[in-house]
């Protein structure tokens, strides 16, 4: 027996620790529905009716729409 194997008790073994698979999955592509604009608007005119959107309300959308 070599001196080397006498130190080391005959262990050849590599690292002591367990590593774990930690692989993560890349996040799966999910694509946005259609904005119909037809039922946009239906539902705008809806929540005017209803008294859910004032007048002013509906003009700071077309506003901000403006803007884009």
């Amino acid at each position: 027996m070599s001196k080397l194997n006498a130190i080391n008790g005959g262990y050849t073994g590599g690292s002591p620790r367990v590593r774990s698979e930690n692989v993560k999955t890349p996040p799966k592509f999910v694509p946005q529905p259609k904005i119909l604009v037809n039922e946009l608007i239906n539902q705008i005119a809806t929540w005017k009716l209803d008294g859910d959107l004032t007048s002013e309300e509906i003009q700071t959308i077309i506003t901000e729409l403006k803007k884009i």
